[in-house]
């Protein structure tokens, strides 16, 4: 039996958005709260916390609290000032993540924080392996080889479970796959994001995508809500992070990688993007997960 069209299409677009969810971990821990207890995160990163006991408020930047309790688990799509609070005595289980440069488009298209309720009942099978992040999956201190490599996998899993989850559940607005339905700019997306060093144009963007230039660039700030520039730049930005936290490569090499021509002029767009100079924010993302194991 075949499927309806819009029910297809549908799964087409959010598989599609799955498919583009890569994230890298740099952290993770279990944290036992006394109820009152507070905690603030500032280091821009992503990524999800669970309440395995009691309950928590979660408040990101200046917007509503959110209320959660055991078996709730909460995905952060991109890095942004939080602050948590025990209502009652409990713990939580927090991984942080930055999102690798293919995620980019299915990103832009989420919320700050996506909550799933009772995500330990719909999902009984991913509660183990976030247990056993909080464990193993600390970046420092790994004794075995490959486990960032794995546990960045494990934790792109889960994230994708609960976008899915949330997704079902009817939490997401009705145009939130709008960003990967296009096939036509989904191409020049892959192109950029396969050579985020070059000095791309909005007319070799628009061949990529075999549009005329003109309808390329309105049809990508209509599904994006940014010129391609603008894109390109944040997209650079989001790698650097990715590139910066699994601390193989030096700020001169990433800074190459990306296409910028000087480590100054790489370290003010850092800056200007992220709040931090490169050293500073790989410094701070450093302490965090040492701090987490």
């Amino acid at each position: 039996m075949s499927l309806a069209p819009d029910v297809a299409q549908h799964r087409t677009s959010l598989d599609r958005a799955l498919a583009a969810l890569d994230w890298t971990l740099v952290g993770s821990g279990r944290r036992v709260l006394d109820a009152g207890a507070s905690h603030e995160r500032r280091d821009g990163a992503a990524g999800f916390l669970y309440v395995s006991v009691g309950s928590v408020t979660v408040r990101v930047d200046e917007q509503d609290p959110i209320d959660l309790t055991a078996g709730d688990l909460v995905l952060f799509a991109r890095g942004q000032r939080r602050r948590l609070r025990a209502t009652t005595a409990g713990s939580t289980i927090e991984v942080a993540m930055v999102p690798a440069v293919a995620g980019r488009t299915a990103l832009d298209s989420l919320p700050d924080a996506m909550v799933v309720r009772r995500f330990s009942e719909h999902e009984p099978r991913v509660i183990g392996l976030i247990d056993e992040m909080q464990a193993g999956c600390a970046p420092i201190g790994s004794t075995r080889d490959g486990d960032a490599v794995i546990c960045s996998r494990i934790g792109t899993m889960v994230a994708s479970v609960a976008i899915r989850r949330w997704f079902e559940l009817g939490c997401a607005a009705p145009d939130w796959l709008r960003d990967v339905q296009d096939p036509h700019v989904g191409r020049a997306l892959e192109e950029l994001h396969g050579n985020l060093g070059r000095s791309w144009s909005v007319d070799e963007l628009a061949r990529s995508a075999a549009m005329s230039r003109s309808a390329f660039a309105l049809r990508f700030r209509e599904l994006l809500g940014q010129s391609p520039a603008t894109y390109l730049a944040a997209a650079r930005m989001d790698a650097a992070k990715a590139l910066l936290a699994r601390h193989e490569s030096t700020v001169t090499e990433v800074a190459h990688r990306l296409g910028y021509e000087s480590d100054a002029g790489f370290s003010r767009a850092f800056r200007r993007h992220v709040g931090a100079s490169p050293s500073q924010w790989r410094a701070a993302q450093r302490a965090a997960a040492a701090h987490a194991a």
